[in-house]
């Protein structure tokens, strides 16, 4: 279960992501001036890490909640984050223990990208992989409900073919969903 951070450092937190994140739209990568902001982005997000293994900035009915609070669009970091992230048709990422700096540097490299060049990238995910960002995940809905049904297609040739099915693809996609759900109310209402 997730523990419940202070919204002071929460807001913290998001204050230096979107510093970084700012920066890195007027740099070039490996630019000098954002070694600095991106420090201290990946010092914030490690101490939440080092008490929760993820933690998870979404964009649920248009309203930005990063680490289970809301920061409603009335504040400067909801409004900025939230377009931001809405733009990019990026509905939740979750960052991961073990994120390293250079994972951060390259996630803010991949969040910068024009909209329509992330799109031709294939998407935000696809642009972290080519990147080698392991420690920030992003999976709409729509990815976990084909990936179940794919993993319910193996399970039933399996056990056509007489072979016992292998269940951990199936437990890690149901714990996807079960995650999707509670963290993304309109997830709950496409899946009945």
């Amino acid at each position: 279960m997730a523990t419940e951070h202070a919204p002071e450092k929460l807001a913290a937190v998001l204050k230096d992501l979107l510093s970084a994140l700012k920066a890195q739209s007027l740099y070039p990568s490996g630019h000098p001036s954002l070694k600095k902001p991106i420090a201290r982005c990946h010092l914030g997000m490690g101490e939440l890490l080092v008490v929760d293994f993820q933690v998870a900035l979404s964009l649920v009915e248009g309203v930005l909640v990063f680490g289970g609070r809301p920061f409603y669009d009335t504040t400067p970091l909801g409004r900025e984050i939230g377009s931001h992230l809405e733009e990019r048709r990026i509905g939740t990422l979750e960052f991961v223990r073990g994120l390293s700096e250079g994972e951060l540097a390259s996630f803010l490299e991949a969040l910068a990208l024009s909209p329509d060049f992330l799109e031709k990238e294939g998407g935000i995910a696809r642009a972290l992989k080519e990147r080698g960002v392991t420690h920030v995940k992003t999976r709409t809905p729509r990815e976990i409900y084909f990936s179940a049904i794919d993993a319910i297609e193996d399970v039933l040739t399996q056990a056509r073919m007489g072979r016992i099915p292998d269940a951990q693809r199936s437990i890690t996609i149901m714990d996807e969903m079960a995650d999707t759900v509670l963290h993304d109310r309109g997830a709950l209402i496409g899946l009945t």
